[in-house]
C-alpha cells in the first residue's frame, strides 16, 4: 500500500492581496465569485428568488437586468422560475448556480467540477456558456 501526501506551502492571492481569510461577502466584493460542486443552489427558494439572491446588495433596477441576462444566458430556466430550485434536474441546478453567481457581475469566476455527473447535452451548454463569458472578458477558472 502506498501513501502520497503532497504539502503545499503558499498563499492563496487576489489583485495582489491574500485573500485566504475572507468570507464569501468579501469575495464577492472583490469581484470573486464561486460557484461549488455540491450544495450550490437553495433548494426552498425558487429559482427567481436563488437569483435574487445573487445580487442582494444590488437596486431592484440593476437587480432586475442582471436576472434577465442571467435567464437569456440559459432560457430553460425562464419557463422554471417560480420552481423551487429542489424540483430542478442537476443540470439545471449547474445553470442556475452559475446564473446566481454571475449576479455580481464578477472579473472572476471559480467553479468546482461544473459538469460533473451531468448529460452530455448539459455538459456541452455550460461550456458554451462558459466559452461566451471568457469572450465577454471574464475569467473563468475550472477545477476538475
Amino acid at each position: 500500500m502506498f501513501v502520497i501526501a503532497t504539502y503545499y506551502d503558499g498563499e492563496v492571492s487576489y489583485d495582489g492581496e491574500s485573500i485566504e481569510k475572507l468570507r464569501t461577502d468579501q469575495l464577492v466584493n472583490k469581484g470573486i465569485a464561486y460557484v461549488p460542486q455540491v450544495n450550490n443552489v437553495l433548494p426552498t427558494l425558487s429559482v427567481e428568488e436563488n437569483l435574487q439572491m445573487g445580487g442582494n446588495s444590488h437596486s431592484n433596477k440593476v437587480l432586475k437586468e442582471r436576472i434577465e441576462r442571467a435567464l437569456n444566458m440559459f432560457p430553460d430556466l425562464r419557463s422554471r422560475e417560480h420552481d423551487l430550485a429542489a424540483s430542478l434536474s442537476g443540470g439545471e441546478r449547474q445553470k442556475l448556480a452559475i446564473s446566481r453567481a454571475l449576479i455580481s457581475d464578477p472579473p472572476f469566476l471559480l467553479l468546482d467540477e461544473p459538469t460533473a455527473a451531468l448529460s452530455p447535452l448539459y455538459q456541452q451548454q455550460i461550456i458554451e456558456r462558459i466559452d461566451n463569458l471568457r469572450k465577454e472578458g471574464i475569467t473563468v477558472l475550472i477545477v476538475e
